[in-house]
């Protein structure tokens, strides 16, 4: 199998066009409300999995109806979901998504189920089946965050995996205390930007990445959004360069725009690819996911990323040609 997909797994409801203003009035009319996949793990493993991997899902979700329209959109997306684990007595994770007419987002987030995911529940005596180990939700996995997380990247590198780290908000303000001791073991970090200023105390990318070099981290992929992404390769000195977005038509709703990009990096990474054209392959999806409303509402297609990528960035078409030819390769 090709990765194992750790962390959140959340049930949106996504209003939009919601402002502060909302909370001047008794009512306010909205154009939209959606329920809807949610969840930087489970968002992720449906942008790798829209791209042909083969992507195994841990979390949690309770027994309710919202966990079992989350279990119904699992088979819908083609994730296996024999690690997701159904808990009794607590409700599964829900977010309220509210969404402005800018497509800027805002959560109320109740854990739920989500916060019990612990050490003991992943496959540790399984992870030589995976080529990578992803966890896409640190900093909101109360039962895994801390040394349990170092614990299980040290699993995933003795058992030759490539592992990968994505983090959300840290409404604790722990931040660097709930990622130490996985740093040094985490091939692939990709935090955005607000993210890593608070892990590293650094304001620019470029000091952002030589701390997290300093730490372990051989390749640090930090989201910019609209400007794209910086990247930066372990090294003397390090080989850093920022990589140029790859332009919506429109934006609708910023959710989920950094788990496509997470999607889009690592399935380019699997395939082979170089870091600059994961990069390029991951500011793609993030564009196409922030043009729909929803979290997945723009999954990805492997032909819409190439097209965009050749159509957009600098030096767009010899990387749409490497791109296309890493997953025609036999397994693709």
């Amino acid at each position: 199998m090709d990765v194992l997909c750790i962390g959140l797994a959340v049930c949106d409801l996504v209003a939009r066009p919601v402002d502060a203003s909302a909370f001047r009035r008794d009512s306010t009319r909205i154009d939209t409300l959606l329920m809807a996949c949610g969840g930087d793990a489970l968002n992720a493993s449906a942008g790798m999995s829209a791209l042909g991997l083969d992507v195994t899902l841990a979390a949690r979700v309770g027994r309710d109806p919202m966990g079992d329209f989350l279990l119904s959109e699992m088979d819908r997306l083609g994730i296996r979901r024999d690690r997701v684990l159904v808990t009794n007595g607590v409700t599964t994770a829900t977010s309220l998504v509210l969404v402005d007419a800018s497509g800027e987002r805002h959560f109320l987030y109740h854990g739920g189920a989500n916060d019990r995911l612990a050490l003991a529940d992943l496959p540790l005596d399984r992870l030589s089946d995976f080529a990578v180990v992803h966890v896409g939700s640190a900093m909101a996995l109360d039962g895994l965050d801390g040394p349990d997380l170092g614990r299980l990247f040290a699993a995933a590198k003795t058992a030759g995996c490539t592992t990968s780290l994505d983090v959300t908000w840290d409404a604790s303000g722990r931040w660097l205390e709930k990622v130490a001791d996985a740093l040094p073991r985490v091939d692939v970090f990709l935090p955005n930007a607000d993210e890593a200023l608070r892990i590293t105390g650094e304001r620019d990318p470029v000091g952002m990445a030589d701390f997290l070099h300093r730490r372990g981290v051989r390749l640090a992929a930090i989201k910019l959004g609209e400007r794209g992404c910086y990247l930066s390769e372990a090294g003397e000195p390090p080989a850093g360069r920022l990589i140029p977005p790859v332009a919506p038509a429109r934006v609708l709703d910023t959710t989920g725009a950094g788990d496509a990009f997470v999607a889009g990096f690592l399935a380019g990474l699997h395939r082979g690819l170089a870091p600059g054209d994961c990069a390029l392959l991951g500011n793609a999806a993030a564009s196409r996911c922030i043009g729909c409303l929803g979290a997945l509402g723009g999954l990805p297609t492997l032909e819409g990323l190439v097209t965009a990528v050749e159509g957009s960035a600098e030096n767009g078409r010899p990387a749409a040609r490497r791109i296309r030819e890493a997953f025609r390769k036999p397994g693709s």
